[in-house]
């Protein structure tokens, strides 16, 4: 599996800033920033053989001491790293420093997009409560323009949640924590026994995971999870789920299927 690279999961958080409308701190650009002047500053070592060995000609046609002088001995130098290789170790580097910078303001990141969703989590409930349909714009328009208003922020919060899930997954890559829980973790608190209707809606829809949509239809509460936040939902489902086994095979065992 191709492993994805910082300007992707740099790419996801962007977007997801974008979508909410929520600027990314100032320090974080700067990083940024330093990280593409350092690479940009490593092109300058770029010295091919064939430039060194013609100022080297040059140098000797003109009766110049090519090994004393200095520009002549840069070059050298930079030939030798170029031969070795060194823009590829330079970018490998890069991507650490742009790596850095999404782990060192990844918990201020989302601090700010959990603020910024909880308006588009009302307006998801809101829409679920009058009955929207999102599949069914013309439906949406016979009702009225208070229908029409409900699918238009809810089609903008649908967006939003998914995107900034995006933009989580990413920050969670980077700061080395491992999505160790079904994804609906990352959208909502609620507890796997609660999750049942919402994994049931789903299924009956034929949709690969629980949606910030679906949870809204099933009068979920729906709150971001932060880094932090999220160990402690991944360690509360890790726990249900263990239950759920445990109460399993607990009837199998009396019903006399375990013997």
């Amino acid at each position: 599996m191709l492993a994805i690279s910082p300007q992707t999961r740099a790419q996801a958080v962007t977007k997801a800033a974008d979508t909410l409308d929520v600027p990314l701190p100032p320090e974080y650009f700067e990083q940024v920033a330093a990280a593409e002047a350092f690479l940009a500053a490593t092109s300058e070592t770029v010295c091919t053989k064939e430039d060194l060995h013609r100022v080297v000609l040059d140098a000797i046609q003109e009766g110049r001491n090519y090994l004393t002088d200095p520009v002549i001995r840069a070059m050298a130098l930079n030939a030798q790293l170029t031969d070795g290789n060194i823009l590829a170790d330079a970018r490998a580097r890069t991507e650490q420093l742009m790596l850095a910078a999404l782990r060192d303001h990844a918990d201020d990141i989302l601090d700010s997009w959990v603020d910024a969703l909880d308006d588009h989590a009302v307006k998801l409930a809101a829409a679920a409560k009058a009955g929207v349909n999102l599949k069914d714009a013309t439906g949406a328009v016979a009702r009225g323009v208070a229908t029409m208003t409900h699918l238009h922020n809810a089609q903008i919060a649908v967006r939003a949640w998914a995107t900034a899930a995006n933009g989580f997954y990413a920050l969670a890559a980077v700061a080395g924590v491992r999505i160790n829980a079904d994804p609906t973790t990352v959208l909502t608190p609620a507890r796997l026994a609660d999750l049942e209707p919402a994994i049931e809606l789903a299924r009956e829809e034929k949709t690969r995971e629980v949606s910030a949509w679906i949870l809204a239809r099933c009068d979920l509460p729906l709150k971001l999870a932060t880094l932090d936040e999220f160990r402690k939902r991944a360690e509360q489902y890790r726990l249900d789920t263990e239950d759920v086994a445990r109460k399993h095979a607990a009837r199998a065992n009396a019903a006399g299927f375990n013997r």
